[in-house]
């Protein structure tokens, strides 16, 4: 599908030789076709010319920009369009901030996950399972078990239902910081919630007592 972004610029660049109108649309289009294609730095530019074009942005134009950087691994750069959001009274969503956490939880930006988990809540918005996922992920990557089994208590204070990637995701966190009396407890409580732990939440707490 990535493959097809080329032929979605020749389309919108035959639009620049008629009078037919670039919309919002066309633009959120192109932008998504882009990312998708790996050319974030083309997705940028069209999200930069747009204000000269007459064209506010939306949601969907700003959603289809960062996912594209995220895919490129452009963390920062998700993050500061994130930002250019609010003086545009465009307010982030919550699968807005799932992409971004994905990107943290990827690169185990640890720090900056939490930082968003905190600022969601500060706009009103309820974490999801996949917001906290994303971040013990991160936290995982960076071997911060502390913090990864911190957030699986917050879930819990927010009402959101850990599933089998969290506590598995958590007990990698441990795994990698050597914390196998915590990974056993992650292991417990599994079963406790009627989990049933697959072959990475054994495989990691495994590890993590061989290691520990």
């Amino acid at each position: 599908k990535g493959g097809q972004w080329e032929r979605a610029v020749v389309l919108w660049e035959a639009m620049g030789g008629t009078d037919i109108e670039r919309t919002v649309v066309t633009y959120n289009s192109v932008i998504g076709a882009l990312g998708r294609g790996g050319k974030w730095k083309r997705a940028m530019a069209l999200l930069a010319e747009m204000p000269d074009a007459g064209v506010e942005p939306t949601l969907m134009t700003y959603s289809a920009a960062i996912s594209a950087c995220i895919a490129a691994g452009e963390v920062e750069r998700a993050t500061a369009l994130k930002d250019e959001m609010t003086p545009l009274s465009i307010t982030p969503n919550v699968y807005l901030y799932n992409v971004i956490l994905g990107g943290c939880g990827r690169q185990g930006r640890w720090e900056e996950a939490l930082a968003l988990i905190e600022e969601m809540k500060g706009k009103g918005l309820a974490p999801d399972v996949v917001s906290y996922n994303a971040a013990i992920h991160a936290c995982a990557q960076g071997r911060q078990a502390a913090q990864a089994l911190a957030l699986l208590d917050a879930m819990d204070e927010a009402w959101v239902e850990p599933d089998v990637i969290s506590c598995s995701t958590a007990i990698s966190a441990c795994e990698k910081a050597g914390d196998w009396r915590g990974a056993l407890a992650v292991l417990d409580e599994m079963r406790s919630r009627g989990m049933s732990p697959n072959v990475v939440s054994y495989s990691a707490a495994i590890s993590a007592c061989a290691t520990g």
